[in-house]
């Protein structure tokens, strides 16, 4: 007999309810009429239902919040994380790759995480040679071809990684040249001040997914966000939108 989950969380905003499952989360939104129906389950069970309910049953079991009175929902929660933890193992769910291009910035920011990391590890070295990331880029793709998966990401990160924005293009070429079969989706997490028309060019050549913000207005981003020699960057980061606007990228 289908019940209720003891783990389903309901919120009401009025005229809608937000429901999902503590342990897994996956949120839904329901209307009156489908909560009511839902929550039926927990005071009289279903006899004979529509076909339209028959598929909102399916729904609701598929995020577990309808579920069979003899699950042991905690049970299933350690069987999934332990298949998991066995694909991790094996690879299979591995399709993404972080290259982190440089451990040094043009920013000095108040907050910067990177930096600290650095201090604790105390390495010399700032920047991925080519061989190395080549390396890792070779050992990348032998694993997911283990798997057949034929899409993977590839994410540029530091520091700055546009400090060396020639390698970024040079290994996303290695990429596309050595393994023509294999879809590749390039992503990048840069502050954009050193995006030029020439960089912009070679983003939206590439399709290059860019990550960059902004810390609020210009008075408030340059006393957190500076250069190195304590100069603000907000029309810095803001050139480089515009040269990436200009491109076409992101239209």
């Amino acid at each position: 007999m289908l019940t209720v989950s003891r783990y389903a969380q309901i919120i009401n905003t009025g005229n809608k309810w937000i429901v999902y499952h503590s342990l897994f989360g996956r949120p839904i939104i329901l209307d009156r009429k489908a909560f009511d129906f839902f929550m039926s389950f927990k005071s009289k069970p279903q006899k004979k239902v529509t076909p339209t309910q028959e598929k909102a049953i399916e729904d609701l079991r598929s995020l577990s919040l309808l579920i069979d009175e003899t699950t042991d929902e905690r049970d299933h929660l350690h069987d999934l994380y332990a298949a998991y933890q066995q694909q991790v193992a094996s690879g299979s769910v591995i399709n993404y790759l972080s290259l982190i291009m440089s451990e040094d910035c043009n920013f000095s920011c108040r907050y910067c995480i990177a930096r600290a990391f650095r201090s604790q590890r105390g390495r010399t070295e700032k920047t991925m040679q080519s061989e190395v990331a080549q390396l890792a880029v070779d050992k990348f793709v032998a694993l997911a071809q283990l798997h057949n998966q034929q899409e993977l990401y590839i994410n540029f990160g530091g520091g700055e990684p546009l400090l060396h924005s020639e390698k970024v293009s040079s290994i996303i070429d290695y990429c596309k040249q050595s393994y023509p079969n294999i879809r590749f989706r390039f992503a990048m997490n840069t502050n954009a001040s050193l995006i030029s028309s020439n960089v912009a060019e070679m983003i939206r050549q590439n399709g290059i997914q860019i990550a960059a913000s902004l810390d609020g207005p210009e008075v408030w981003n340059d006393k957190v966000r500076r250069t190195k020699r304590g100069k603000g960057t907000f029309q810095m980061v803001l050139s480089g939108f515009r040269n990436l606007q200009t491109a076409g990228v992101g239209h």
